[in-house]
C-alpha cells in the first residue's frame, strides 16, 4: 500500500533496525525501514530539477517507449498510472559509461537510484569473502533494470555493475522518486495497493 506523505515531513530512512547488538548481523533479527518524504525546500529543488531534465531532455521516442515498457513490468512500477510512469521516465539522468567503469560496487551503503540499462553490456559480479576474486553472475544488456530497493531503503549494495561493452543507460534517485510518487498521489493519481 502506498501512503500519502506530508510536504512538511523530512526525509527519514534507516537501512535495517536490530533487536539487540549481538544479533546485529543476523539479517533474522533485523528489519527493513523505509523511507519518508522531502522536506518542502528540497521538494521545490527537486520540481525545479524534474522541470529542466523535461525541457532539456534528449529522450527520444524509443527511449521514452523502452523505459515506459521497462517500468510498467516492474514490479515496483506496474500498477502506477501512466501520468506518474511518464513523469518517473522524464525524471530519470542519462549516464554513459565506458569498459570497466562501476554502475554500482558491492558494499556501497545507502544506495539511492535505480537504473535501467539503455546499450551496451554490463556483467554483475558478487564477491563472497575478501580474499576471493569477483565472481560474474548475470550480464544485463538493453531493457535490464537493477538497484530498485535503493529506492525504498537505505540498503547496501549486494553486487557489482560494471560495464562491459561500452554503453548508457538511465537513472532514477531515490528523492525524485518519492517527488514523483507524492505528487501523483495529491493530484489523486495514488498508485492502486497491490
Amino acid at each position: 500500500s502506498v501512503s500519502v506523505i506530508s510536504a512538511s515531513s523530512e526525509i527519514r530512512y534507516t537501512g535495517y533496525v536490530t533487536g539487540d547488538a549481538q544479533h546485529s548481523n543476523n539479517r533474522r533479527h533485523q528489519r527493513a525501514v523505509g523511507v519518508g518524504a522531502s522536506t518542502p525546500q528540497r521538494n521545490e529543488e527537486l520540481r525545479g530539477r524534474l522541470k529542466d531534465l523535461q525541457s532539456s531532455s534528449q529522450l527520444s521516442g524509443s527511449e521514452l517507449q523502452m523505459l515506459q515498457g521497462v517500468l510498467r513490468s516492474h514490479f515496483l512500477f506496474s500498477r502506477m498510472p501512466t501520468s506518474c510512469l511518464t513523469q518517473i521516465c522524464w525524471g530519470m539522468e542519462r549516464m554513459t559509461l565506458s569498459i570497466g567503469e562501476p554502475v554500482v560496487e558491492q558494499g556501497q551503503m545507502d544506495a539511492e537510484h535505480f537504473y535501467i540499462v539503455n546499450d551496451g553490456e554490463f556483467q554483475v559480479e558478487v564477491t563472497k569473502a575478501e580474499s576471493d576474486g569477483p565472481i560474474p553472475v548475470a550480464k544485463l544488456s538493453t531493457g535490464a533494470a537493477f538497484g530498485e530497493m535503493a529506492l525504498l531503503y537505505a540498503t547496501t549494495r549486494t553486487a557489482t555493475v560494471r560495464c562491459t561493452v561500452p554503453g548508457s543507460g538511465f537513472s532514477l534517485s531515490r528523492a525524485m522518486y518519492l517527488l514523483i510518487i507524492q505528487e501523483g498521489a495529491e493530484e489523486g493519481n495514488q498508485p492502486r495497493a497491490t
